[in-house]
C-alpha cells in the first residue's frame, strides 16, 4: 500500500484509491474504508457526488471506528442530498442518529 499512498498523496486520484481499497478489503477493514473515503473525497472534490456515494456507503459498512463512522454518516448524506436524492439522504440521516456521536448530531440535522 505504500506505493499507492504516495501516488495517492502527489494526486488524488478516485479510481487509484478505490483500487487501493479494493486490494484492501481482503486485508485490512479499517485500510479498506479509509481508502474508501479517500476515493469518495476525490470524487466530492471533482463535483461528482453521486460518484460518492457508493464509496462513502462502502465505508460505513467496513469503518470500525465510531468517530469516523459518525463522519462518514455526514459525508454520506450531504452526497446525496448535493446528488439529488433527498430521500435517500433523509434516510440516511434517520439512519445516522441513533449512532452519532455527540458533537455530529448537529452537523446531520
Amino acid at each position: 500500500m505504500s506505493t499507492a499512498e504516495v501516488a495517492f498523496n502527489q494526486e488524488a486520484d478516485a479510481n487509484l484509491a478505490a483500487s487501493a481499497a479494493g486490494l484492501a478489503e481482503s486485508h485490512d477493514a479499517a485500510l479498506a474504508s479509509s481508502w474508501h473515503a479517500r476515493a469518495a473525497e476525490a470524487h466530492r472534490a471533482a463535483g461528482r457526488y453521486r460518484d460518492a456515494v457508493p464509496h462513502l456507503s462502502r465505508q460505513l459498512e467496513l469503518e470500525p471506528d465510531a468517530k469516523l463512522k459518525s463522519a462518514a454518516w455526514v459525508a454520506l448524506s450531504t452526497a446525496l442530498l448535493r446528488s439529488g436524492q433527498v430521500r435517500e439522504a433523509l434516510d440516511a440521516v434517520d439512519r445516522a442518529l441513533p449512532q452519532a456521536e455527540p458533537g455530529v448530531r448537529g452537523r446531520l440535522l
